[in-house]
């Protein structure tokens, strides 16, 4: 392989960065109503879904990202029926909510035809089938939109939209106004789960963001991390719900998870659902900023 390959996308994660990403093959490129979408095959991570030049999944380690987001607040519900999802338009993060027995309903709702279409059509080895599994319904719409309208309640909303930039696609969907909206239309006990973007010790406006917006909507909420490679980072997370959300023990999560869950899962059993929602040191200088000083006061 040339040392300065000519098929490269270019990703700009942050101001200060650019990532380099070698393509084998063009599968789709196209203008959306809303973005730009892009499908490539790549010689590192496989065939990579793309919206507007950033990097959204890739076939070889999509679980990385798709298993913690649903499998932990599914895990910390303990017996979800009905989920909502927001964005989600490769189908994968369906796939993980459908793996539960207990679900009867999975409402996944995307703003951009053309990606669900494309994603459909040329990621099966992401969605596996799930948008014909008879308990998945898609609607197209503005997610803000059939949330503020919404009737019906759910026991776990799963937030997967592009990230949480300033001006971006979704920038309204990352607001406290938003959250309280969500959580009208969460059943009693139920929990929201949102991805935060990339997060590092260098990286935590977006995270911090998420972090404040939740704590002004709802009364108990868990961080965690998740490293996927071809984001060259480690993807944040956020549970939030109104119901103490205390995780059950590593043995019960095991049970829990063969009881309920179809397949074997790739990343995730007790122990590392225990690790995972243990923050980093470095992290709670986000989650709790006042912790030094409130000390320093006592003392």
């Amino acid at each position: 392989m040339s040392p300065h390959p000519t098929t490269c996308l270019w990703e700009f994660p942050t101001p200060y960065e650019a990532i380099g990403r070698v393509f084998d093959r063009l599968v789709v490129k196209k203008q959306t109503q809303y973005q730009e979408l892009i499908i490539v095959d790549t010689p590192q991570y496989g065939r990579m879904l793309v919206l507007d030049g950033v990097c959204q999944s890739s076939t070889s380690d999509e679980f990385l990202y798709h298993e913690p987001l649903v499998q932990i607040p599914m895990i910390l519900h303990g017996k979800p029926q009905t989920v909502l999802i927001l964005g989600g338009g490769e189908g994968a993060t369906m796939r993980e909510a459908l793996r539960w027995k207990t679900v009867q309903k999975v409402v996944m709702v995307d703003i951009d035809a053309e990606v669900v279409k494309a994603c459909k059509e040329h990621m099966p080895q992401l969605h596996q089938g799930s948008f014909d599994d008879p308990r998945s319904e898609v609607i197209i719409d503005d997610a803000l939109k059939y949330v503020r309208k919404a009737r019906a309640c759910f026991d776990v909303i799963i937030s997967d939209l592009t990230d949480p930039t300033d001006g971006g696609l979704a920038e309204k969907l990352y607001s406290p106004e938003f959250y309280r909206m969500v959580k009208r239309i969460l059943n009693r006990g139920g929990v929201f789960v949102t991805h935060t973007g990339l997060v590092a010790p260098s990286v935590t406006t977006g995270f911090g963001k998420v972090w404040n917006g939740l704590g002004r909507a709802f009364k108990y909420r868990i961080p965690y991390l998740s490293y996927v490679p071809s984001f060259l980072c480690a993807m944040g997370f956020i549970v939030a719900s109104d119901r103490n959300l205390q995780p059950p023990p590593a043995a019960e999560i095991d049970n829990l998870l063969k009881e309920n869950v179809s397949g074997e899962l790739r990343m995730l059993d007790g122990a590392v659902v225990s690790g995972l929602l243990a923050t980093p040191k470095w992290l709670k200088a986000v989650t709790e900023p006042s912790r030094k000083s409130k000390k320093l006061t006592a003392n």
